[in-house]
C-alpha cells in the first residue's frame, strides 16, 4: 500500500465554491412558485372537505388559524430574605423548588435572573475600580 497523497486544487479549509448556491435557485422557489399558482384552489378545497366532515382538513386549519396554546406556571410569591446576598437568595430559591413551592423551570428563570444581575453588580464594580484607577494615575 503506498501513501501517495493526490493534489487538489484548493488549499485545506478552502471552499470549493466560495460564493454559495445562489439565493431562489433550485427546489425550494421552485416549489414556491407552484404553491403560490395552486395555493388559492388547494385552501379553498381543504375548506369544502372540512365542511363535508374531513376531520383531518378541519385540524389542518385549525392548527392555522388558532396557534398553540403555550403552558403558563401560575403567578407564585417567594418570600426571598431582604438585603441578603445573591447566594442566600439563590439558596432560597433552590430551598423553595425542593419543597415544591416553585416548580422547577419557575425556580430556573429566578436563579437565571439572579445571574445575571450578579453580572451585572461584577460590572459596575470593575467600571468603578477602573475609574478609581484612571483618576489616580490623572494627579
Amino acid at each position: 500500500m503506498t501513501n501517495k497523497v493526490t493534489p487538489t486544487r484548493w488549499k485545506p479549509g478552502q471552499s470549493g465554491n466560495p460564493a454559495g448556491r445562489p439565493k431562489g435557485s433550485g427546489l425550494n422557489a421552485t416549489m414556491r412558485e407552484r404553491l403560490d399558482a395552486v395555493g388559492p384552489a388547494a385552501l379553498d378545497a381543504i375548506v369544502a372537505a372540512s365542511r363535508r366532515g374531513d376531520l383531518g382538513c378541519s385540524k389542518w386549519l385549525a392548527e392555522r388559524m388558532v396557534p398553540p396554546l403555550r403552558p403558563i406556571d401560575p403567578m407564585v410569591i417567594i418570600e426571598l430574605p431582604e438585603g441578603a446576598s445573591l447566594q442566600d437568595q439563590a439558596e432560597a430559591i433552590v430551598r423553595a423548588v425542593c419543597a415544591g413551592q416553585l416548580a422547577p423551570m419557575q425556580g430556573q428563570s429566578l436563579l437565571s435572573a439572579l445571574a445575571n444581575i450578579g453580572r451585572v453588580i461584577e460590572i459596575t464594580e470593575l467600571e468603578r475600580r477602573i475609574a478609581a484607577l484612571e483618576n489616580g494615575h490623572g494627579e
